[in-house]
C-alpha cells in the first residue's frame, strides 16, 4: 500500500493483511502540508514492529538520510 504517512494507517495495513507498505508523500506533489517520508518513517516502523515490509520512496537527499532511515528499521 503506497502513501502511508501515519502509524495508525500502517497498523491497519498489518491488520488487513497487506504484504508491505510504502512510506511516501508522493514527492510532495499531491499533498502540500504533510510530513516527509524520512520524518514519518520512525513512528511507522515502531508502530508495525517488523510485522510488515516497509519501503520508502522519497525524503532522501544524501547518504545521511539513508543511514537514518535504515537505522530506524533495525
Amino acid at each position: 500500500i503506497k502513501g502511508i504517512l501515519d502509524p495508525e494507517d500502517a497498523r491497519d495495513a498489518v491488520r488487513f493483511g497487506a504484504d508491505g507498505i510504502v512510506v511516501s508523500n508522493h514527492g510532495g506533489r499531491q499533498l502540500d502540508g504533510v510530513l516527509s517520508s524520512a520524518r514519518a518513517l520512525p513512528a511507522i516502523a515502531d508502530a508495525v514492529k517488523g510485522d510488515i515490509a516497509i519501503l520508502a520512496d522519497s525524503g532522501i537527499r544524501n547518504g545521511l538520510d539513508v543511514v537514518r532511515m535504515i537505522s530506524c528499521l533495525n
